[in-house]
């Protein structure tokens, strides 16, 4: 009867020594993320590290499971940032929009002919502010027995 105890002991034992090393080694520690952006050229910055990669991306970048900072930037465009956290084995899909820093000819012409004068030097205001006033005194019931404001007990 020792001997068959002492045997499940053993076996108990080396099972829960052994046992969670495997389940830790047959985990996959790494992950990837895809960039996907709207600009060609643009570089890849993981974790403040230049990659040396430019968008357009073929392949997902290979990481480790965790924390990471991306950024992609280019010159005269705006930036992109994104931290995040992965999990093992996870693949992830960023899509990426830079956006253009320089103003383009059609805005350069709206904020050109825009009026620099004050909101009251301009004839709609006071168009406004008279329509408002006259509706007010249209909808005014206290002026219809001459003015005269009655207080009733």
């Amino acid at each position: 009867m020792k001997n068959i105890a002492a045997r499940i002991l053993l076996s108990s034992f080396l099972f829960n020594l052994f046992f969670p090393l495997y389940l830790f080694a047959a985990e996959p520690s790494s992950s990837s993320i895809k960039i996907i952006s709207n600009i060609d050229g643009a570089s890849l910055y993981l974790d403040g590290k230049d990659t040396g990669l430019v968008t357009p991306v073929s392949e997902p970048l290979a990481v480790e499971a965790g924390y990471h900072m991306i950024r992609v930037e280019k010159e005269g465009f705006t930036g992109w940032r994104k931290d995040l956290i992965l999990t093992a084995g996870e693949q992830m899909e960023m899509e990426v929009v830079l956006l253009p820093l320089e103003v383009s000819e059609g805005q350069k012409k709206a904020f050109k002919n825009m009026d620099k004068k004050p909101i009251n030097k301009r004839w709609w205001f006071w168009a406004i502010v008279l329509a408002a006033v006259g509706t007010a005194i249209a909808n005014d019931d206290s002026t219809a027995d001459g003015g005269a404001v009655v207080v009733g007990w």
